[in-house]
C-alpha cells in the first residue's frame, strides 16, 4: 500500500512537471496522482492552452527582437529618418 502512494507521488511530481510546460500545472498533478502512468500520458498527449501559446510566441519574438536590437548600429541614415 506505501508502494502505490509513493508511486502516485512520483507520478503526480512527474505530471505537474510536464503540464507547467504546457500551461496545465494542477491538470498534470491531479492526473498523475490518480491516475498514476496513464495520467502521465494524458498531459503528455495534451495540447498546450492558448495562454502558454502565446507566451511562447511572446518569448520568441522578444528574443528575434532582442538579438536584432543588440546588432543595430547607430549610422547618419538612422539618424537622418529618425529626425524626419
Amino acid at each position: 500500500m506505501a508502494g502505490a502512494f509513493i508511486a502516485s507521488i512520483i507520478c503526480a511530481v512527474i505530471g505537474g512537471i510536464i503540464g507547467e510546460r504546457k500551461g496545465r500545472a494542477g491538470l498534470g498533478a491531479l492526473l498523475g496522482f490518480f491516475l498514476a502512468l496513464i495520467g502521465v500520458l494524458i498531459i503528455a498527449v495534451m495540447g498546450p492552452t492558448e495562454e502558454r501559446k502565446a507566451l511562447d510566441a511572446k518569448d520568441v519574438a522578444d528574443r528575434l527582437l532582442g538579438a536584432g536590437a543588440a546588432n543595430d548600429v547607430e549610422t547618419p541614415a538612422s539618424d537622418a529618418a529618425r529626425a524626419a
